[in-house]
């Protein structure tokens, strides 16, 4: 084989650029490449956390179903309110029915418990959306 001086101009300039343009080929499906894997592990972790997501979603839906559904056991007993109640002269049954559904709610953690279990749920979520998004 020859060397490159010894082949005509014209000619050594078409196989310069027919060597460039192999060259940046390979580099650009280099460069497909190695961002569909980056994506890919980017959509493997978005999925995960998703799953996480939708776990813990559900496992405080679920609590706070309880939740609301003890509450309304315990006011479902206490019967209609009196007419006066919103005045200052609440019944004995609303009294103890507002008792129960505060029971209710401080045995399933309490106010500041499950709106800061909401809280989290709704930072967790924004960042994850960002994350996934940016």
């Amino acid at each position: 084989m020859g060397e490159m001086k010894d082949i005509a101009e014209p000619r050594r300039t078409a196989m310069t650029v027919c060597l460039l343009a192999q060259v940046q080929a390979a580099v650009r499906d280099e460069t497909v490449v190695m961002l569909s894997k980056r994506m890919s592990r980017h959509l493997k972790r978005a999925q995960e956390e998703l799953l996480e997501i939708e776990k813990r979603q559900k496992e405080t839906t679920e609590q706070l179903l309880a939740t609301f559904r003890d509450v309304l056991t315990a006011l479902r007993g206490s019967g209609e309110a009196a007419p006066g109640a919103w005045e200052g002269e609440a019944s004995l049954d609303d009294l103890l029915a507002l008792k129960n559904a505060r029971a209710a709610i401080e045995t399933a953690g309490g106010f500041e418990a499950q709106l800061a279990e909401l809280e989290a749920l709704d930072v967790l979520i924004t960042s994850v959306v960002d994350a996934v998004w940016s």
